[in-house]
């Protein structure tokens, strides 16, 4: 009798030790990352009848909720890519909007002088003060497409971080999931080691998304990207960052697993996390600026080149380039079995689109894709022109199946300068010049001479206009065809090897009027006039250069507001799921501590009964003497 109440009384005890220990345990890592509150589970045990023989510990379980701890990760996976996406878009926000040192600021000064300089064609001050403020123009372009590369180089060694952060805690994971199915095969309930295990792939979750799959003996198994195993029971696979193959320009994620390599690509949508926001801000956002810059910087370079080439300098020689561009660039594929090598050439810079392209070959067409939105446009043979520019093979061949990067816009603006440094050669005069006839009988004069869009051979070669009694005149001239009776109307252009001449006034029978080459340029800024008109011209695809630039500020700017604002409720919403986790598995104080007051009186019960079992005990030992 004494023996079974003795019995009682040390379960009792060693239940109430194991409690009060499952307490001071919750109380002591109330601060822990990562820990849940734990709870001894007791049972009654029973002998032979209704007879009890006390209490056991049957285990220790922790508070857990699997669906609040899912929703904590996701929480926590969208919350830092908010959070990473916003931090880089605020950054190419101020480097483009910069007011005083940007290209905004540096575009209205380039036109500004331009325009300065026409009214002083001869001055060398202001041909040299307009070298300076397009050589600026040309340093902005550079300096910003630098900073956004620094950006990218941030954003790829950021990837990296990210990538050793993922590396090392999946062999952590992997290993804890090996202590983990050993501990429950032999009976125990390892709930600290699964805590560490919970902690560490909250800690991946932010770094990529990530879907776990209990796999039944405890270990829990890490799926990433579209499904592609991370963690495999004790097996880790490794993630390994490099250049995208179809354009190294491009980063993107390689999965290195024992049973082969998975390619998961340069999108950082599937992947989300840290990762998936660098990827995204680094192969679209960062790029999708460069590509605006590059258009901007060639719509603005080429039609002025153009135009510049068509005036004659202060020595009267035919200028040339105003600006020099970098070529544009083309990938070929590794998997490329033939050897053609591509040429890009802009055929009309105001329809360039702000975009990279992906040109295919099936053996018998050719197929380029706009990247940007995909569209897709076949040609039967070479050159291929689409978006303001041509594509052709320069040498080699294409074999079926292989496929080209082509880039005519994005790498354009990182190393724009200036043609020469000459004051002297900038083009502003035009190469041919009207005048009316001195000892003419009427009153026409010569109005405005422009140069037609397309260059003629002809341009500077003498034409004479002969006035009629019958309000017509007669042309000669090389080129002209010589043509008789035309019609003679004040304000309507006549246009004849190249220019576009209008008259005001009204002829008398024998006038004339000359055209010819310019010889005396000093103080001519006609074509100045026409450079300078860029400035409100619709050269970038429908836009003046200032609303092109002011668009791409705007939507970067746009952007960046919505990243703030979504990293702000993703972040609430991460805090929230967090407090929901925490409100069913965190330790609360107060309530450990009636609980520590509750054991300790269990204890102290179970020790009295062990204390009335001995005096029982002694009773019977008593009766025997």
């Amino acid at each position: 009798m004494a023996s079974g109440i003795l019995s009682i009384g040390a379960s009792g005890l060693t239940a109430a030790y194991t409690a009060l220990q499952t307490t001071g345990h919750n109380i002591a890592n109330v601060s822990t990352p990562g820990y849940k509150r734990q709870e001894t589970q007791q049972m009654a045990t029973f002998g032979a009848g209704f007879s009890g023989n006390g209490v056991s510990v049957s285990t220790v379980t922790r508070a857990y909720s699997e669906l609040a701890t899912t929703e904590a990760n996701r929480a926590e996976s969208r919350a830092t890519e908010a959070t990473a996406r916003s931090t880089y878009l605020g950054r190419l926000d101020n480097l483009l909007g910069d007011s005083t040192s940007g290209i905004g600021a540096a575009m209205d000064t380039f036109f500004n002088s331009l325009q300065n300089m026409t009214t002083q064609p001869s001055s060398t001050a202001a041909r040299a003060a307009f070298l300076s403020d397009a050589s600026n123009l040309a340093a902005r372009f550079s300096d910003t497409i630098n900073g956004i590369n620094i950006l990218k180089d941030t954003a790829a060694r950021d990837m990296s971080m990210s990538l050793k952060n993922i590396n090392d805690m999946g062999k952590q994971v992997a290993a804890l999931n090996g202590r983990i199915s050993l501990a429950q095969a032999s009976g125990m309930a390892p709930n600290d080691l699964m805590d560490q295990r919970d902690y560490l792939i909250r800690q991946i979750a932010g770094e990529i998304s990530v879907t776990v799959v209990d796999q039944g003996d405890g270990a829990l198994n890490l799926l990433v990207g579209n499904g592609q195993p991370l963690v495999v029971g004790d097996r880790v696979a490794t993630l390994a960052g490099g250049n995208d193959p179809a354009d190294p320009n491009k980063i993107s994620l390689l999965l290195l697993a024992p049973s082969g390599n998975v390619q998961l690509g340069s999108d950082g949508t599937a992947l989300g996390g840290k990762i998936g926001a660098t990827m995204n801000i680094h192969n679209g956002d960062l790029a999708d600026a460069e590509a605006e810059l590059g258009r901007l910087a060639i719509a603005v370079a080429d039609p002025l080149n153009a135009q510049h080439q068509r005036g004659l300098d202060l020595t009267g020689v035919a200028g040339g380039n105003l600006f020099t561009l970098p070529a544009a660039t083309t990938y070929a594929l590794p998997s490329n079995t033939g050897n053609a090598a591509l040429n890009v050439a802009i055929t009309d810079a105001s329809a360039l689109k702000a975009s990279d392209y992906r040109l295919d070959y099936d053996g018998t067409n050719y197929q380029i894709t706009r990247l940007s939105d995909n569209l897709q446009t076949a040609f039967a043979s070479m050159p291929a022109t689409i978006d303001g520019f041509s594509v052709n093979i320069a040498s080699g061949a294409m074999a079926a199946g292989d496929s080209f990067s082509v880039k005519p816009v994005s790498t354009r603006a990182n190393g724009i300068a200036t043609a020469f440094t000459d004051p002297s050669k900038i083009a502003l005069a035009l190469p041919v010049t009207a005048t009316a006839t001195l000892g003419n009988a009427g009153n026409v004069s010569v109005q405005s001479l422009s140069l037609a869009a397309s260059p003629n051979a002809n341009l500077t070669q003498p034409v004479t206009l002969t006035f009629n009694a019958a309000g017509t005149f007669n042309v000669t001239g090389t080129g002209t065809g010589n043509p008789t009776g035309q019609a003679y109307t004040a304000g309507t252009p006549i246009s004849f090897n190249g220019w576009n001449l209008t008259l005001s006034g009204t002829p008398r029978a024998g006038d004339t009027i000359t055209i010819g080459a310019n010889g005396v340029v000093a103080g001519d800024n006609r074509n100045g006039l026409s450079l300078a008109g860029f400035a409100s011209g619709k050269i970038v695809e429908g836009q003046t250069p200032a609303q092109s630039f002011a668009t791409t500020l705007a939507s970067v700017g746009g952007q960046a507001r919505t990243a703030r604002l979504d990293a702000s409720v993703q972040g609430a919403v991460r805090d929230d799921a967090i407090a929901t986790e925490q409100s069913f598995s965190g330790v609360n104080l107060d309530e450990e501590a009636t609980k520590l007051m509750q054991y300790q009186q269990a204890y102290q019960a179970a020790a009295k009964v062990i204390a009335a079992a001995q005096t029982v005990f002694d009773a019977l030992l008593n009766l025997g003497r």
